[in-house]
């Protein structure tokens, strides 16, 4: 009987729920390629493909950074040029065919005289010749009085 009885245990299974029992993952699941056309690069059919992901943002250029730009390289510049490195002009006066646009900022005034061309038909006024001063009327560096007014049209918010 006692050969029974241990055939019976050992026949019967008695599950621990403290004992871990290790069991195989399952198998990696392939994913399909998709088909290529016979011309190349474009996926046959409808699969779909994740988009690429956006290139990260390019960092700001420091606002405040110092400059350094030579007033003579604003010669030949159209409206939309100065407007971009200077912001708006406080005044401007028109005579065909002549723009003065006059800014200031801190201890220095800066014009610049734009003048009409034609190319193609088309009326563009670029800048043909700069003037600075400081407050008293007295002429002033051109180069520092540009640099002032460009790093104060940086400093101020867009849009």
């Amino acid at each position: 009987m006692a050969v029974a009885v241990l055939a019976g245990v050992a026949g019967c299974r008695i599950d621990n729920p403290l004992v871990l029992r290790h069991t195989a993952p399952p198998p990696p699941q392939e994913q399909p390629l998709p088909v290529l056309s016979a011309g190349g690069g474009e996926p046959a059919g409808t699969a779909e493909t994740a988009p690429a992901a956006p290139p990260p943002p390019e960092p700001e250029p420091e606002r405040t950074a110092s400059l350094d730009i030579d007033p003579d390289s604003l010669i030949g510049l159209d409206r939309a040029e100065v407007r971009a490195l200077l912001g708006p002009p406080s005044f401007i006066r028109r005579e065909k065919p002549t723009e003065l646009w006059r800014y200031r900022h801190g201890s220095c005034a800066l014009a610049l005289f734009l003048y009409a061309e034609r190319p193609g038909g088309e009326e563009i006024f670029r800048v043909r010749h700069i003037e600075s001063w400081a407050p008293g009327g007295e002429q002033a560096p051109p180069r520092e009085c540009l640099n002032a007014l460009a790093r104060h049209a940086r400093e101020q918010p867009t849009g």
